[in-house]
């Protein structure tokens, strides 16, 4: 075997790396291009030479390492947000449009849950590598990863501090929410980087709100949030049944607190969290008394049927936004999608067709009250792909039913109605009932 010399240094090795864009050979620690002063305006290869280099890599980036046959992570936007990085892959011109996608991937890290970030660190330790060792780049997600842990003290003026008050941390669009402790502290482990801090919590006729911005850069910060606090009227709960003529229906809906009509766009959490609660204080939907409404339906994991072998299939795997157990005993399931997730052309329908597999009778897909969508379009491609759903569109002060839901066409097949039973019976005993005017 013959040696050969690096361009750069005139060190002699055995195998010496081929620049792709000056076409010159290099040894291992002259290989990237700004180790041997590569000249990017003059490169010898020919463009459509180099573009096909580049694709080569990225088929063989997204194959071997992003593969979602791979890597599967739990959570649906997470894979969302991937495919849509990974559909942009296609489109870069150059190496540095690549990295700057691929150095995007830490800010991802923060929203998953602690059982799967050990994961997701993998993976981006292994486009670390394969990156350096293919293109010759250092992206240095390792340093990107460290973690840095936010310390939010909740108090008011007087330095009276609030337990189980909601904290919300928004970060390019993204948003983590946990509740403070009865030292009004909670904890954040979070990467480099701006964050605004919002933190907020209502009773019967009153709420208080903070916000502050916070820089970490490299070392651990403790804040204080001082929050106002500040009185309002809640509705006056009245139960009302709805006279249905005809098509559409307009639910009045309680008044939100302050705020509130804001905070349901930040996040489809809230926006959750504020129709449960609005549906709770009027007590009705569609000519049904509402019993119970719970957000966030999913589990019974707390519950030892859970780990019943037996009773296992009645388990409900995927999370519901809001169920609401009437007075006839009825379940009715409701699929919400907020202004971002129809801005990212999600419409629904297929999360929504899910509830059926549970045994809620009726389900409904509401939408927020958008000017770029035709509700008429929505509700023929509900009528193709599954007639019995129902539609709404909300808005913080109504709920408009467009198209009434159907029964349920599984909802007499055994386990169907078995699944359906369990959820009746246990009802309490998952979901999240906290919201705009309290637990």
């Amino acid at each position: 075997m013959s040696l050969e010399k690096c361009a750069f240094c005139g060190k002699y090795v055995f195998k010496a790396y081929v620049c792709p864009y000056c076409g010159k050979k290099f040894c291992f620690e002259h290989r990237a291009p700004d180790k041997h002063n590569c000249k990017w305006d003059l490169f010898r290869l020919k463009e459509n030479i180099r573009k096909k280099f580049l694709r080569d890599k990225i088929h063989q980036l997204v194959t071997k390492v992003i593969n979602p046959k791979l890597v599967k992570f739990p959570l649906s936007f997470i894979e969302e947000i991937r495919s849509e990085l990974i559909d942009e892959f296609w489109y870069v011109n150059n190496v540095e449009e690549l990295c700057k996608l691929l150095r995007m991937l830490p800010k991802f890290y923060l929203l998953l849950p602690e059982e799967h970030k050990e994961l997701f660190r993998k993976l981006l330790l292994s486009i670390d590598d394969y990156v350096f060792k293919e293109i010759g780049y250092k992206l240095n997600l390792r340093k990107s990863l460290r973690t840095f842990k936010l310390t939010v003290k909740v108090m008011d003026e007087k330095g009276e501090v609030f337990q189980e008050c909601i904290v919300s941390l928004l970060f390019n669009g993204n948003f983590i929410c946990n509740l403070s402790n009865e030292e009004g502290i909670t904890t954040f482990n979070l990467l480099k980087g701006t964050y605004i801090i919002e933190a907020y919590k209502a009773g019967k006729d009153w709420y208080v709100y903070g916000k502050k911005v916070v820089h970490i850069i490299d070392k651990d910060v403790n804040i204080d949030v001082i929050v106002t606090r500040k009185k309002w009227r809640p509705p006056e709960r009245v139960f009302r049944r709805i006279r249905i003529l005809t098509l559409p229906i307009e639910i009045p809906l309680p008044s939100l607190p302050p705020l509130w009509s804001m905070f349901i766009d930040i996040h489809e959490k809230y926006m959750q969290m504020a129709l449960a609660g609005q549906l709770r204080y009027l007590g009705t939907f569609v000519n049904e008394k509402i019993v119970d409404v719970r957000h966030s339906f999913t589990g019974f994991k707390r519950m030892s049927p859970y780990f019943n072998p037996t009773l296992r299939p009645l388990i409900v795997p995927n999370e519901m936004d809001i169920l609401i157990l009437t007075e006839n005993n009825k379940l009715i399931g409701l699929e919400l999608k907020s202004k971002k997730g129809l801005e990212r052309g999600d419409i629904g329908i297929e999360q929504a067709c899910r509830y059926y597999e549970y045994g809620i009778e009726y389900v409904y897909l509401v939408h927020r009250e958008v000017d770029w969508i035709n509700p008429q379009i929505i509700i023929d491609q509900i009528k193709r792909l599954c007639p019995t759903l129902g539609y709404a569109i909300y808005s913080p002060g109504k709920l408009k039913i467009l198209k009434l839901a159907e029964l349920n066409p599984y909802i007499y097949r055994d386990d169907v109605r078995k699944r359906g039973e369990f959820i009746k019976k246990n009802f309490n005993k998952a979901g999240g009932t906290s919201g705009p005017y309290g637990s």
